[in-house]
């Protein structure tokens, strides 16, 4: 389960990066600014496949609390640093509402689910219950 997460935010964090780059950035030579309040597994897996496919040195990728990246989606708004956003859909549903920020992707994200045109899953989250029946 964890290699399936793993590989669903490589390929995800690939297309993402090449998707910001192929509407601009590349353009203007500078680096892509991702954003994101992922856990340190995930950021590592991220790093590992926008390096691996060919992105080393074309990003910065900053880390943000919680509570920090969503406030400053709301303050900025589309005065925001950032050409890309990893973040829980709460924050992000909120900040296109206000500020109407986020462009559609413009690529097949092949997620299981519909999802806003402007964002797509990047990991899965799960969760388990165990219950000891022998005590």
């Amino acid at each position: 389960m964890r290699r399936m997460k793993k590989a669903f935010a490589v390929a995800a964090a690939c297309g993402l990066c090449a998707a910001a780059v192929l509407t601009g950035c590349q353009k203007k030579e500078r680096e892509v600014v991702i954003y994101t309040n992922a856990d340190d597994e995930a950021i590592e897996a991220m790093k590992g496949a926008l390096d691996g496919g060919g992105y080393e040195g074309k990003y910065i990728l900053q880390s943000f609390g919680t509570s920090e990246l969503g406030g400053k989606l709301l303050a900025e708004g589309a005065n925001i640093e950032a050409d890309m956003v990893t973040m829980s859909s709460f924050y992000l549903d909120s900040a296109q509402e206000t500020n109407h920020m986020f462009q559609d992707l413009t690529f097949e994200t092949k997620s299981l689910a519909e999802y806003p045109a402007f964002y797509t899953p990047i990991t899965a989250q799960e969760g388990t219950i165990l219950v000891n029946t022998q005590f």
